[in-house]
């Protein structure tokens, strides 16, 4: 089993971001957008993807975790998209 799920004591928190970026998350949204635009995001989610289901290893194997890794694949893509509009009406409310 993954650490991550054995220890949520540690890991159901942040544990990247500073004490700073935790109470201001939205430098955070806008810094990742202006590192990556969203195709590029798109590219590089479904790069990873892809490169876990055709690989030979183990732990994509099962049908089942195939099915949850693309599940985990359109929501992070949906919350993406979401914190790309946020980002972009904070921007527009700025001007």
């Amino acid at each position: 089993m993954s650490h991550f799920i054995d220890r949520p004591d540690i890991y159901n928190q942040p544990i990247r971001l500073t004490g700073d970026e935790q109470s201001d998350p939205n430098k955070i949204v806008t810094r990742y957008f202006e590192d990556y635009s969203l195709s590029e995001v798109r590219h590089h989610l479904w790069s990873m993807v892809e490169c876990c289901l055709t690989n030979d290893g183990e732990q994509f194997s099962a049908p089942g975790d195939r099915a949850n890794l693309l599940a985990f694949f359109y929501r992070m893509e949906g919350l993406t998209e979401a914190a790309y509009i946020l980002m972009q009406t904070e921007k527009e409310g700025e001007v």
